[in-house]
């Protein structure tokens, strides 16, 4: 079984705090929460696909340059007493993520598959480095929702890799049913293969055969 490209997602890189740091985690690279890190008014501007990811850098960068953020600030010499004031994303500090999704899901321990919707996503391009396997839960949103790896501390008894994430395929499958056994998070859980584009200052990490 093949994971099927999803889609790309801009974020702001999110060191990790102290206490992963000792355990080896040098940043949080997990799937769970994923849109608090992107631009602002990202889902308002509804380009993204059915998997709630972009199909290309291009419409990445157009998100980025269309991100708008609203403060509203007292006024007390206008009738309403307050102005709005807007800023702009400047689009620095973004990394771009893509996402990889094996088409089957875990519930109750049981592995079924899953259907994926139409994609039309734009193939992966060579500067994009592995980082690992996400086990990350989906109820009934639209988005996935939740990796208790990072968001329950599950990386306390689950060995990870740096970027708080799984280095061996056949173990994310045995994380993935057994957090939907022991239900960190309610729902069905799925396997994910992150991936991120390669930053200047950083060399991409081998990917396994």
């Amino acid at each position: 079984m093949e994971p099927v490209l999803v889609g790309y997602f801009p974020r702001h890189p999110a060191p990790a705090p102290p206490g992963l740091l000792q355990r080896g985690v040098a940043e949080i690279g997990n799937l769970g929460h994923y849109g608090s890190d992107g631009p602002k008014n990202w889902v308002d501007q509804w380009r993204h696909n059915q998997m709630w990811f972009y199909d290309s850098e291009e419409v990445v960068r157009k998100v980025i340059a269309d991100a708008i953020e609203i403060h509203i600030e007292p006024d007390p010499e206008r009738d309403p007493p307050w102005q709005v004031r807007l800023t702009h994303e400047n689009g620095v500090g973004f990394d771009f993520y893509a996402y990889k999704l094996f088409p089957v899901s875990f519930t109750e321990g049981k592995q079924e598959p899953f259907e994926l919707p139409f994609l039309n996503v734009t193939p992966l391009a060579r500067d994009y480095e592995w980082l690992g396997y996400d086990a990350v839960n989906k109820t009934c949103c639209a988005q996935f929702e939740c990796s208790p790896l990072f968001c329950n501390g599950m990386c306390e008894e689950i060995p990870v890799n740096r970027w708080c994430l799984i280095d061996e395929r056949e173990r994310a499958f045995e994380v993935a049913n057994y957090f939907s056994v022991r239900k960190p998070e309610p729902g069905a859980y799925f396997v994910v293969e992150v991936w991120r584009k390669t930053r200047a200052r950083s060399q991409p990490k081998p990917r396994k055969a």
